[in-house]
């Protein structure tokens, strides 16, 4: 019986186009292992994808990807707005945490208000930067 979601969102392209896909993809098998299951949204630069779709893999992992932005107003979005966490929100109930990798503050503030709107029982948003080589995490309530 699964713990809840933890749901891991960033620029990565799924399922390992670049090491941090592979960092993500890595995590979340290790989530899986400690009794939650991870639900991972990416980005796509495949011009077809409209919206969020499932990523079909074999690796057991839920997969997800949305289109990289192209556009100013695209960008514009992204950095600013967390639709697609909302998205996702809906889409599972029971998330327990949620990674937020590499993304821009607005965005993040974004995000954090739609966990608190949307589903209570969210405790943190985690914001994961690489710096020099390292990773370090702040916990943003």
């Amino acid at each position: 019986m699964s713990k809840g979601v933890i749901l891991y969102v960033g620029n990565f392209e799924l399922p390992d186009c670049g090491a941090s896909a592979n960092r993500v993809v890595s995590n979340a098998k290790l989530f899986n292992q400690l009794g939650y299951q991870a639900a991972l949204l990416g980005v796509t630069r495949d011009a077809a994808c409209g919206g969020i779709r499932v990523l079909q893999n074999d690796s057991g992992l839920l997969m997800y990807e949305r289109p990289y932005p192209t556009s100013t107003m695209q960008w514009f979005r992204h950095m600013t707005t967390a639709d697609y966490v909302d998205e996702m929100l809906r889409l599972h109930g029971d998330i327990v945490l949620v990674i937020l990798y590499n993304m821009p503050f607005a965005a993040l503030k974004a995000a954090k208000k739609a966990c608190r709107e949307k589903n209570p029982c969210c405790l943190r948003l985690h914001r994961m930067d690489g710096c020099n080589g390292r990773q370090r995490g702040k916990a943003i309530y």
